[in-house]
Parts: structure tokens; sequence; C-alpha cells
């Protein structure tokens, strides 16, 4: 689960594509998790998350499977300091 609690406004999932270690466009994807507070004046800073290996099937990517607890506090933490927080999955996960 991604839930987050009162921490998070919002949590989705972001496809986009990118270019892929062949050079070529791939799709990716990525969780990004909002601030439960009002943007401040220029918007909220962004920390990008590199999660660690969670697997090699598309279902271990962190936007399709459960967040460890350790790391819902670790983003709830960010959260909570008014960091929106991205984690991109890797290339050929999630996607």
């Amino acid at each position: 689960s991604t839930n987050l609690g009162s921490v998070a406004a919002e949590s989705s999932i972001l496809t986009y594509k990118m270019l892929g270690q062949s050079g070529q466009e791939v799709q990716a994807t990525s969780l990004v998790f909002t601030p439960n507070t009002p943007p401040p004046v220029g918007g909220w800073p962004i920390v990008v998350w590199a999660h660690g290996t969670t697997g090699v099937a598309d279902v271990c990517a962190p936007s399709k499977a459960a967040l460890a607890d350790s790391t819902k506090d670790l983003i709830s933490k960010l959260l909570a300091a008014g960091y929106v927080v991205v984690a991109p999955d890797y290339e050929g996960l999630g996607t």
C-alpha cells in the first residue's frame, strides 16, 4: 500500500517517456507523493528517492508493490518537511 495518511495530499503514478539504456525511447513510471500543505511561493522542493533493488519482475516495481513500513516512514518525514517525493521505477519495471 502507498497510503501515507495525513501527510500526503496525493500519491499517484506518473507515466512518461525517457531514453532507455539502448538509446531508444521507452515508457517509464514513477510514484509521486505530494505534501498535504499549501505549496510555498515558488513551489515545493523535490526529493528523488532512488530505491534499492526490489526484484526483476514487473510486479516488483515500487509503483506496483506495497511499500515497506520503513519506506513509508522515510517518505512521510520528507512530506512533513514540505518536500514532493518522486520514486522512479527501474527501466522496464512498473510499465
